[in-house]
């Protein structure tokens, strides 16, 4: 199965408790996730065994108070109005008043996206905002709803069904991502292709691999090398990379060769920022996390190049909502694009804002083992 990657599921955001901790968390989110990474929604995701963390969660607002008291075990941030919670090891959603609206009571669930929600109980469902049933697939199905239609897995062959829970492509294929700019890559016989939302197959499977369109391109990778297609097919950006990434206000990061720097290419192809970077992140909101030299801290730089945020900066965030968190001195908090740290660093952990609202994070003891 190959997945639409996004900042959804993508970007390290869970960042470093403790720097070696947290660096080698992103070091294994980075591999799977920033490569390609196609832009959808600030990131958010689950973490694996929140309960031994030992924190509590909440929210604040863009003037950093706490709105919505520290009480869940995890959290995913706000979409459609309601953000995914974990109680008990269940999960539910709240409004943003913090009122639970679906109680607790699956052992997964998605943000929320067009409406409905993917959550797993004894058997995977999607849910609607009151939290009712609306379906319950008999098949496979791996992802929410993207341009109307999710991926569906049926003797071994994926496909994809409507919000009715109608099949409305068959599955035929090796492999399948959700739908973007209206296209969705399929994998036939090893190779990778595009079809279009009527299930035709419109970018012939020709490709070693692939990610989901943003910007008009999708990137291609033929004989080793990675390069572009538009939503003809037709390579508009040479296969001739080691490495790179989904196109991001106008830029992708790339990487010429395995051992060596990083910077970012245009939608034409021409380099705009030199790959001299040890790391860099995609950009976001016009300004990208960058790194010169392993174990120095991070900067933001513009898309010309130019570093306007000097930092130094550790685990960086994206900018959303204008403001991006970052950690000092082992604690988080939120600059502005001037820089300023607008919300003091003073959580243990911390999300970017999502409608209005950041999930921060506060250690707790942990509970004293029962005496028998």
């Amino acid at each position: 199965m190959i997945y639409k990657l996004s900042k959804e599921h993508l970007r390290p955001r869970q960042y470093l408790r403790g720097l070696v901790m947290r660096k080698i968390g992103l070091f294994f989110l980075v591999l799977l996730v920033l490569w390609g990474a196609v832009p959808t929604a600030p990131a958010d995701n689950w973490w694996m065994g929140a309960a031994i963390r030992h924190m509590k969660w909440g929210f604040i607002d863009r003037t950093g108070q706490l709105v919505i008291a520290p009480q869940f075990e995890d959290v995913l941030s706000f979409h459609g109005g309601l953000a995914a919670v974990e109680v008990g090891g269940k999960r539910g959603y709240i409004d943003r008043s913090g009122k639970i609206v679906v109680a607790p009571q699956y052992r997964d669930t998605r943000g929320f996206a067009e409406g409905l929600a993917l959550v797993r109980g004894e058997k995977p469902g999607f849910i609607d905002q009151k939290g009712n049933l609306v379906f319950e697939p008999q098949l496979e199905v791996s992802s929410n709803f993207s341009q109307g239609l999710a991926p569906v897995k049926a003797g071994g062959k994926w496909g994809y069904l409507d919000k009715n829970g109608k099949i409305v492509i068959a599955p035929q294929f090796d492999d399948a991502a959700p739908f973007a700019e209206g296209l969705a890559p399929v994998g036939v016989g090893g190779k990778k292709g595009f079809i279009d939302q009527s299930g035709k197959m419109v970018i012939a499977p020709r490709f070693d691999n692939t990610w989901g369109f943003s910007q008009g391109l999708a990137p291609v990778k033929i004989a080793g090398k990675w390069g572009y297609i538009d939503k003809t097919g037709n390579i508009v950006i040479q296969p001739q990379f080691y490495e790179v990434g989904a196109f991001a206000d106008g830029l992708a990061k790339f990487q010429p060769e395995m051992k060596g720097g990083q910077g970012f290419i245009d939608l034409t192809g021409k380099i705009v920022v030199p790959p001299q970077l040890h790391w860099a992140y995609q950009f976001s909101e016009g300004l990208a996390a960058v790194q010169t030299e392993p174990a120095s801290g991070y900067a933001y730089i513009d898309k010309t190049g130019a570093v306007v945020l000097k930092g130094p900066y550790w685990a960086p965030g994206d900018f959303s909502e204008g403001l991006a968190r970052v950690m000092i001195v082992g604690k988080d908090g939120y600059i502005d694009k001037t820089g300023k740290l607008v919300i003091p660093a003073q959580f243990d952990d911390a999300k970017p804002f999502s409608e209005g609202l950041a999930a921060v994070g506060f250690k707790v003891p942990a509970p004293k083992p029962d005496k028998k």
